[in-house]
């Protein structure tokens, strides 16, 4: 049935004026042909079909303006389909070259879109290293060294497993700016820098905290562990010279966490560490007296930044 129904959409308004005349003739031949062999008149096949009687002539010629009335209307039918037909694969047409462009437009605005985050992203992620970079050693600033601080006091808190901090301040560093000029001191801090970062662990943490001071956060590293790193890093600078400056050093101040410890507690101490040092006359390491009964330690200690 829909074999069918598709060969009729095939059918053109121009076809039917023919199909109706040939139904027609096709209708008056087997009309003739039914009176003469069954009805078994007495009249020729061909007599019949040629020249019928007159009342028989009427009811075929109804038949046939039947069939062409039936035709016509058909006809008409055919061509307001065809013709709703060519307006819909217009529209299709037309909807689908609408719908390709503004596809096209989407996609490229799409495109731009991403591109723009990216673009913002990318400039979101320098300006962050900008701001938790210093410029001048590429190390963590302090800003950054600030939240690392933070969450690792977090962490000490739930493990325990042990948190230090070294605070190191360069010896005599305004001398050396005074008599070699900024840029030489700048060369001094880079290479010291350079220095403490190659002698240090992948896990600890090297920021510069300000001007010629520094800090070092040692995960999982008790107290005793932190003075010997602060030691062997003294002694590496101190046999290091610089061409145009010669040899310098520093001095640092060492604490661990203890419990209820805060950011300004542990800096505090380290702070105070480092003083010691260097009113015990520079180039000496110092952790925090506070800390020599809980650890049982027997060298003199204190804090510095």
């Amino acid at each position: 049935m829909k074999l069918q129904l598709d060969g009729l959409k095939n059918i053109r308004p121009r076809h039917l004026a023919t199909l109706g005349a040939v139904c027609a003739c096709l209708f008056w031949f087997i009309e003739s042909a039914i009176d003469t062999f069954i009805f078994e008149q007495q009249r020729l096949y061909l007599e019949n079909l040629l020249r019928p009687e007159l009342t028989e002539l009427w009811n075929r010629c109804q038949v046939v303006f039947l069939l062409i009335a039936i035709t016509l209307l058909a006809m008409l039918m055919l061509h307001r389909q065809h013709k709703i037909t060519r307006q819909l694969k217009k529209y299709k047409l037309e909807l689908e070259d609408t719908i390709f462009e503004r596809t096209s437009d989407l996609r490229l605005k799409n495109a731009m879109l991403e591109n723009e985050i990216m673009n913002r992203l990318k400039n979101e992620a320098e300006l962050l290293l900008i701001a938790s970079i210093d410029p001048l050693t590429c190390i963590p600033n302090r800003r950054k060294f600030n939240e690392v601080l933070s969450y690792e006091l977090q962490r000490e808190s739930r493990y325990q497993k042990g948190l230090s901090l070294i605070l190191c301040d360069l010896d005599h560093f305004k001398r050396i700016n005074d008599e070699h000029g900024h840029n030489i001191g700048d060369e001094v801090l880079r290479e010291f820098s350079r220095l403490v970062s190659e002698n240090i662990r992948k896990t600890d943490i090297f920021a510069r905290w300000g001007g010629e001071e520094f800090a070092i956060l040692l995960p999982e590293t008790d107290l005793s562990t932190a003075f010997e790193m602060a030691e062997k890093l003294r002694l590496v600078i101190e046999k290091h010279q610089l061409p145009n400056v010669g040899k310098y050093t520093a001095s640092f101040g060492v604490t661990q966490v203890v419990k209820d410890d805060n950011e300004i507690k542990i800096i505090n101490r380290a702070d105070k560490a480092l003083y010691k040092a260097k009113e015990n006359g520079r180039n000496k390491v110092k952790s925090n007296p506070r800390l020599q009964t809980h650890f049982q330690l027997s060298s003199v200690m204190g804090q510095g930044i």
